[in-house]
């Protein structure tokens, strides 16, 4: 793939459409051999959704190759909502990054790393402390190389089985501070 042809930029809400299949697929595929298949689809209809707020709140970007969404991902300052059954909780001066997806051909292109680089300064440049993440088994070792640390082990029960997650952070003062 020829680099002039990677553009990140902001989502707007006409890429809704696009995003939810990018969504959709990457988990499906990405999880696989790692989570029941029964997890999958349950996980993949309701903890892997797009909330519209994060593009209308311009906190969420999109990563286009050749037109099309191959990599996505924003941040709040509240965890996604499916994960307060598990009692998933925000702590003053936390952002979380929200619905990261990277399409299964481009994982280990770099793009993820891109996208929370993004992420970080975003939320860096809105005051915020630290930079926190619920992480599903298959990105953790993205997490840990862009600076995460685990925090704790969360299982979301959803019927059809447990969806098994690190919550993950990133002190983001102490990244301040080194770059000062």
């Amino acid at each position: 793939m020829h680099p002039g042809l990677i553009k990140l930029r902001l989502a707007v809400p006409a890429d809704r459409p696009a995003l939810a299949d990018l969504h959709t697929y990457a988990f499906r595929v990405n999880a696989r051999g790692i989570y029941d298949p029964a997890v999958i689809d349950a996980a993949a209809e309701r903890c892997v959704t797009l909330d519209p707020a994060l593009i209308a709140d311009r906190r969420y970007w999109l990563i286009e190759a050749g037109g099309a969404p191959v990599a996505s991902g924003g941040w709040s300052a509240e965890p996604p909502g499916w994960t307060q059954s598990a009692g998933i909780m925000s702590e003053p001066g936390d952002a979380w990054v929200r619905c990261m997806h990277i399409h299964p051909r481009m994982t280990g292109t770099g793009m993820g790393t891109r996208l929370l680089e993004t992420v970080e300064q975003a939320v860096s440049e809105a005051g915020f402390r630290r930079l926190r993440a619920w992480v599903p088994l298959m990105a953790i070792p993205l997490y840990r190389s862009a600076g995460f640390a685990d925090d704790h082990a969360v299982n979301v029960s959803l019927p059809e089985g447990t969806f098994v997650g690190l919550v993950m952070q990133r002190h983001l003062e102490a990244k301040r501070r080194a770059a000062a």
